[in-house]
């Protein structure tokens, strides 16, 4: 009985990103499709997004590198909160993953593979990553976690990754008509080319509401039941929106510039 029942348990936990991606080893040297043009790298370590964590790993058949995002729901942090606090959390990190899969520019961390949830995980695939912003600045906490990444990014590093994270914004505010509100280092990701690409958008704002009139400001509450990933970052808000009620575009450059000075 309880060989069916595990049986039973890991059919239910299967998702399509398991059974057609197998997650590569730290260290260990993978070549790229041949088509790629990309030359044969060795994998980097997993590494933490906020509650996801972030996993190397390679399509089964055309050897397609991804990134595997994986939330654990029955973890010792989620052990910690209540029922409502629970759903808040699986309902921000939705949120975050449904936006990746509508919103598509250069600048914003591309979805490869959509949200699997199952009984004790949610999953999605992106892009290939190597860190967070947050990992590669060197007085992070995060810093020393990732033997991988370099001690520091050089000045021509830094001037691409903000001229790509201002281009991602634009996109943002012209086109998607959005606010990002939580621009911080945890909430940008470095890809394999050394790219800088905006995530975390499960806090973003519409400029206006379906009716074409603007989007009513509520004063961002913070709460200390809930892991500061799915909360906004009080330290890289434009003091307009925390004070001021305002929702603007300027809100996010400010918080870029915050951004820099970090």
């Amino acid at each position: 009985m309880s060989s069916m029942l595990s049986a039973a348990a890991a059919f239910l936990n299967r998702t399509n990103i398991s059974q057609n991606y197998t997650i590569l080893s730290p260290g260990q040297t993978v070549s790229p499709p041949s088509n790629s043009g990309l030359p044969s790298l060795p994998v980097g370590p997993p590494f933490q997004a906020g509650l996801w964590n972030i996993q190397a790993a390679q399509h089964k058949l055309n050897g397609k590198r991804v990134s595997v995002w994986t939330f654990e729901k029955r973890s010792a942090e989620m052990d910690k909160l209540g029922v409502q606090a629970k759903e808040t959390v699986l309902e921000v990190l939705k949120t975050e993953a449904a936006a990746l899969g509508r919103l598509r520019h250069p600048s914003i961390l591309e979805m490869v593979e959509p949200l699997e949830e199952t009984r004790s995980t949610l999953t999605f695939a992106t892009e290939p990553l190597t860190s967070s912003l947050q990992q590669v600045i060197p007085t992070s906490s995060m810093h020393s976690r990732n033997t991988d990444v370099s001690n520091e990014l050089d000045e021509i590093e830094i001037q691409k990754g903000i001229l790509q994270l201002s281009k991602g914004l634009a996109f943002l505010h012209q086109s998607a008509k959005l606010v990002h509100t939580n621009i911080t280092p945890y909430t940008v990701l470095i890809n394999q080319s050394g790219d800088w690409k905006l995530g975390g958008l499960s806090q973003t704002i519409p400029l206006t509401r379906p009716d074409g009139t603007p989007t009513r400001w509520e004063f961002p509450e913070s709460h200390s039941s809930l892991p500061y990933y799915v909360q906004r970052n009080f330290d890289f808000m434009a003091p307009e929106y925390a004070i001021d009620e305002q929702i603007t575009t300027s809100s996010d450059m400010f918080s870029l510039g915050c951004l820099l000075y970090v």
